[in-house]
Protein backbone atom coordinates (compact mmCIF):
# COMPACT_ATOMS: atom_id res chain seq x y z
CA UNK A 1 0.00 0.00 0.00
CA UNK A 2 1.07 3.09 -0.51
CA UNK A 3 2.27 5.82 2.02
CA UNK A 4 2.79 9.43 1.34
CA UNK A 5 5.70 11.22 3.17
CA UNK A 6 5.00 15.02 4.27
CA UNK A 7 7.18 16.60 7.13
CA UNK A 8 4.88 19.75 7.32
CA UNK A 9 2.19 18.91 10.48
CA UNK A 10 -0.54 21.20 10.38
CA UNK A 11 -1.00 23.32 13.87
CA UNK A 12 -2.07 26.47 15.41
CA UNK A 13 0.93 26.03 18.32
CA UNK A 14 2.86 29.13 18.85
CA UNK A 15 5.64 27.57 17.24
CA UNK A 16 3.70 27.00 13.86
CA UNK A 17 2.56 30.78 14.04
CA UNK A 18 5.76 32.36 14.58
CA UNK A 19 7.17 33.95 11.67
CA UNK A 20 9.23 31.39 9.33
CA UNK A 21 12.55 34.49 9.45
CA UNK A 22 12.45 33.70 12.81
CA UNK A 23 12.42 30.11 12.81
CA UNK A 24 15.09 30.33 10.65
CA UNK A 25 17.57 32.61 13.13
CA UNK A 26 16.50 30.60 16.04
CA UNK A 27 17.52 27.45 14.17
CA UNK A 28 21.11 28.90 13.19
CA UNK A 29 21.56 30.56 16.10
CA UNK A 30 21.06 26.72 17.95
CA UNK A 31 23.08 24.79 15.14
CA UNK A 32 26.38 27.13 15.51
CA UNK A 33 25.81 26.53 19.20
CA UNK A 34 25.31 22.68 18.92
CA UNK A 35 28.37 22.91 16.70
CA UNK A 36 30.61 24.15 19.08
CA UNK A 37 29.33 22.28 21.98
CA UNK A 38 31.30 19.04 23.09
CA UNK A 39 29.39 18.50 26.63
CA UNK A 40 26.93 15.46 26.04
CA UNK A 41 24.80 16.60 29.10
CA UNK A 42 24.06 19.76 27.36
CA UNK A 43 23.75 18.15 23.88
CA UNK A 44 21.19 15.47 25.61
CA UNK A 45 19.64 18.02 27.41
CA UNK A 46 18.80 20.23 24.15
CA UNK A 47 17.64 17.19 22.15
CA UNK A 48 15.08 16.10 25.18
CA UNK A 49 13.91 20.06 24.90
CA UNK A 50 13.82 19.78 21.49
CA UNK A 51 11.57 16.96 21.26
CA UNK A 52 9.42 17.70 24.28
CA UNK A 53 8.42 21.83 21.73
CA UNK A 54 8.09 19.57 19.21
CA UNK A 55 5.25 17.22 21.41
CA UNK A 56 3.34 20.34 22.36
CA UNK A 57 3.26 21.76 19.51
CA UNK A 58 1.10 18.84 18.33
CA UNK A 59 3.74 16.47 16.50
CA UNK A 60 2.52 13.31 16.40
CA UNK A 61 5.16 11.03 18.53
CA UNK A 62 5.25 8.25 15.56
CA UNK A 63 6.88 11.11 13.48
CA UNK A 64 9.72 11.82 16.02
CA UNK A 65 10.12 7.63 16.33
CA UNK A 66 10.28 7.82 12.34
CA UNK A 67 13.01 10.53 12.74
CA UNK A 68 14.90 8.01 15.46
CA UNK A 69 14.66 4.98 13.36
CA UNK A 70 16.03 7.23 10.08
CA UNK A 71 18.95 8.29 12.11
CA UNK A 72 20.06 5.24 15.01
CA UNK A 73 21.95 3.66 11.91
CA UNK A 74 24.11 6.56 11.22
CA UNK A 75 24.10 7.08 15.60
CA UNK A 76 25.23 3.92 15.89
CA UNK A 77 27.98 4.26 13.17
CA UNK A 78 29.34 7.42 14.53
CA UNK A 79 29.68 5.50 18.05
CA UNK A 80 31.47 2.64 16.69
CA UNK A 81 33.74 4.34 14.35
CA UNK A 82 35.06 6.89 16.73
CA UNK A 83 37.69 4.47 18.70
CA UNK A 84 39.64 3.42 15.25
CA UNK A 85 40.27 6.98 14.78
CA UNK A 86 40.48 8.29 18.42
CA UNK A 87 42.73 6.12 20.70
CA UNK A 88 43.97 9.14 23.17
CA UNK A 89 42.70 9.51 27.07
CA UNK A 90 42.89 7.19 30.11
CA UNK A 91 41.27 4.98 31.61
CA UNK A 92 41.19 2.10 28.77
CA UNK A 93 38.29 0.38 29.00
CA UNK A 94 38.48 -2.07 26.09
CA UNK A 95 42.11 -2.89 24.13
CA UNK A 96 41.80 -5.30 20.99
CA UNK A 97 44.45 -3.77 18.96
CA UNK A 98 42.77 -1.75 16.21
CA UNK A 99 39.93 -1.25 18.94
CA UNK A 100 40.96 0.57 22.02
CA UNK A 101 38.17 2.40 24.24
CA UNK A 102 39.10 5.24 26.39
CA UNK A 103 36.37 6.97 28.54
CA UNK A 104 37.12 10.13 26.99
CA UNK A 105 37.19 8.53 23.76
CA UNK A 106 33.57 7.15 24.47
CA UNK A 107 32.21 10.32 25.75
CA UNK A 108 33.66 12.13 22.60
CA UNK A 109 31.93 9.52 20.33
CA UNK A 110 28.31 10.13 22.40
CA UNK A 111 29.03 14.04 22.24
CA UNK A 112 29.10 13.74 17.87
CA UNK A 113 26.22 11.01 18.15
CA UNK A 114 23.75 13.23 20.54
CA UNK A 115 24.84 16.79 18.13
CA UNK A 116 23.76 14.86 15.24
CA UNK A 117 20.40 13.87 17.14
CA UNK A 118 19.97 17.60 17.78
CA UNK A 119 20.72 19.01 14.73
CA UNK A 120 18.46 16.71 12.99
CA UNK A 121 15.85 17.23 14.84
CA UNK A 122 15.91 21.13 14.99
CA UNK A 123 15.82 21.08 11.11
CA UNK A 124 12.96 18.47 11.32
CA UNK A 125 11.64 20.97 13.91
CA UNK A 126 11.92 23.59 11.52
CA UNK A 127 10.38 21.77 8.76
CA UNK A 128 7.24 20.63 10.52
CA UNK A 129 6.42 23.44 11.83
CA UNK A 130 6.88 25.77 8.75
CA UNK A 131 4.24 25.47 5.67
CA UNK A 132 5.76 25.30 2.41
CA UNK A 133 4.38 28.83 1.44
CA UNK A 134 6.05 29.90 4.42
CA UNK A 135 9.35 28.36 4.32
CA UNK A 136 9.92 29.59 0.75
CA UNK A 137 8.41 32.94 1.16
CA UNK A 138 11.00 33.87 4.30
CA UNK A 139 14.06 32.78 2.00
CA UNK A 140 12.48 35.12 -0.79
CA UNK A 141 12.10 37.82 1.89
CA UNK A 142 15.45 37.55 3.21
CA UNK A 143 17.20 37.48 0.03
CA UNK A 144 16.73 34.64 -2.29
CA UNK A 145 15.41 35.33 -6.29
CA UNK A 146 11.76 34.52 -6.15
CA UNK A 147 13.12 32.28 -9.30
CA UNK A 148 15.01 30.03 -7.04
CA UNK A 149 12.80 30.24 -4.46
CA UNK A 150 9.70 29.01 -6.94
CA UNK A 151 12.52 26.09 -7.26
CA UNK A 152 12.92 25.42 -3.82
CA UNK A 153 9.04 25.27 -3.52
CA UNK A 154 8.35 22.58 -6.49
CA UNK A 155 11.32 20.74 -4.60
CA UNK A 156 9.64 20.31 -1.72
CA UNK A 157 6.56 19.68 -3.11
CA UNK A 158 8.37 16.79 -5.41
CA UNK A 159 9.84 14.91 -2.25
CA UNK A 160 6.63 13.30 -0.99
CA UNK A 161 5.61 13.26 -4.54
CA UNK A 162 8.38 10.91 -5.45
CA UNK A 163 8.36 8.63 -1.90
CA UNK A 164 4.79 7.94 -2.89
CA UNK A 165 5.30 7.36 -5.92
CA UNK A 166 8.47 5.15 -5.34
CA UNK A 167 6.20 3.45 -2.65
CA UNK A 168 3.39 2.38 -5.21
CA UNK A 169 5.79 1.40 -8.07
CA UNK A 170 7.67 -0.67 -5.38
CA UNK A 171 4.26 -2.76 -4.58
CA UNK A 172 2.86 -2.59 -8.02
CA UNK A 173 6.69 -4.96 -8.71
CA UNK A 174 6.16 -6.77 -5.89
CA UNK A 175 2.63 -7.96 -6.98
CA UNK A 176 3.86 -9.06 -10.29
CA UNK A 177 6.51 -11.22 -8.61
CA UNK A 178 9.43 -9.25 -7.99
CA UNK A 179 11.45 -10.55 -5.36
CA UNK A 180 13.12 -8.32 -2.74
CA UNK A 181 14.25 -10.87 -0.37
CA UNK A 182 18.22 -12.08 -0.79
CA UNK A 183 21.53 -10.95 0.30
CA UNK A 184 22.25 -6.61 0.37
CA UNK A 185 23.80 -7.08 -3.29
CA UNK A 186 20.78 -8.95 -4.69
CA UNK A 187 18.25 -6.60 -2.91
CA UNK A 188 20.30 -3.92 -4.31
CA UNK A 189 19.77 -5.37 -8.01
CA UNK A 190 16.37 -6.41 -7.77
CA UNK A 191 15.43 -2.49 -6.62
CA UNK A 192 17.10 -1.47 -10.26
CA UNK A 193 13.96 -1.47 -12.17
CA UNK A 194 11.89 0.31 -9.34
CA UNK A 195 14.67 3.14 -9.27
CA UNK A 196 14.90 3.25 -13.46
CA UNK A 197 10.66 3.68 -12.98
CA UNK A 198 10.99 6.25 -10.85
CA UNK A 199 13.42 8.75 -12.72
CA UNK A 200 11.28 7.43 -15.75
CA UNK A 201 8.58 9.06 -13.65
CA UNK A 202 10.01 12.43 -12.43
CA UNK A 203 11.78 13.23 -15.71
CA UNK A 204 8.36 12.91 -16.87
CA UNK A 205 6.53 15.10 -14.16
CA UNK A 206 9.70 17.72 -14.22
CA UNK A 207 8.70 18.05 -18.18
CA UNK A 208 5.14 18.52 -17.44
CA UNK A 209 5.98 20.88 -14.34
CA UNK A 210 7.68 22.76 -16.56
CA UNK A 211 5.18 23.03 -19.48
CA UNK A 212 2.30 23.79 -16.82
CA UNK A 213 5.26 26.97 -15.79
CA UNK A 214 5.34 28.26 -19.07
CA UNK A 215 1.73 27.86 -20.13
CA UNK A 216 0.98 30.28 -16.94
CA UNK A 217 3.41 32.98 -18.47
CA UNK A 218 5.79 32.86 -15.01
CA UNK A 219 8.67 35.60 -15.36
CA UNK A 220 6.82 37.67 -17.10
CA UNK A 221 6.27 40.17 -14.55
CA UNK A 222 9.58 40.72 -12.80
CA UNK A 223 7.78 41.98 -9.58
CA UNK A 224 5.75 38.86 -8.18
CA UNK A 225 2.81 39.90 -5.75
CA UNK A 226 2.09 37.48 -2.83
CA UNK A 227 -1.60 36.83 -1.72
CA UNK A 228 -0.68 36.93 1.84
CA UNK A 229 3.09 37.96 2.43
CA UNK A 230 4.56 37.29 6.40
CA UNK A 231 4.61 40.00 8.48
CA UNK A 232 6.21 40.01 11.64
CA UNK A 233 4.07 40.89 15.13
CA UNK A 234 5.08 41.88 18.18
CA UNK A 235 5.28 38.45 19.44
CA UNK A 236 8.01 37.44 16.63
CA UNK A 237 9.93 40.43 17.76
CA UNK A 238 10.11 39.61 21.17
CA UNK A 239 11.04 36.05 20.14
CA UNK A 240 14.00 36.73 17.86
CA UNK A 241 14.89 38.98 20.57
CA UNK A 242 14.96 36.24 23.15
CA UNK A 243 16.57 34.25 20.46
CA UNK A 244 19.63 36.42 19.42
CA UNK A 245 20.25 37.21 23.63
CA UNK A 246 20.31 33.33 23.97
CA UNK A 247 22.39 32.48 21.20
CA UNK A 248 24.92 34.70 22.03
CA UNK A 249 24.67 33.72 25.96
CA UNK A 250 25.45 30.19 24.51
CA UNK A 251 28.37 31.24 22.04
CA UNK A 252 29.64 32.81 25.50
CA UNK A 253 29.18 29.85 26.94
CA UNK A 254 30.93 27.44 24.52
CA UNK A 255 33.80 30.19 24.14
CA UNK A 256 34.66 29.31 27.91
CA UNK A 257 33.99 25.85 27.79
CA UNK A 258 31.05 25.76 29.80
CA UNK A 259 29.46 23.50 27.42
CA UNK A 260 31.88 21.02 27.65
CA UNK A 261 30.02 19.00 30.39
Amino acid sequence: MSVTFDVYVPGRSLIHRLDARVKLVALLALAVSLLLADGPVFLAATTLIIQALLLCSGVPPRHLGQVWRALLPLLILVLLLRPLFDRAGQPVLLDLGLLRLTGPTLLRGLAAALRLAALSFAVYGWLATTSERDLVRSLVRLGLPHGRGVAVAIGLRAIPTLADRFTAISDAQQARGLNLDGTSLQRLRARVPILVATVVAAIRTADQMGATVAARAYGANRRPTAFRDLQMRPVDWLILALTLVGGTLLLAAAGTGRLDT
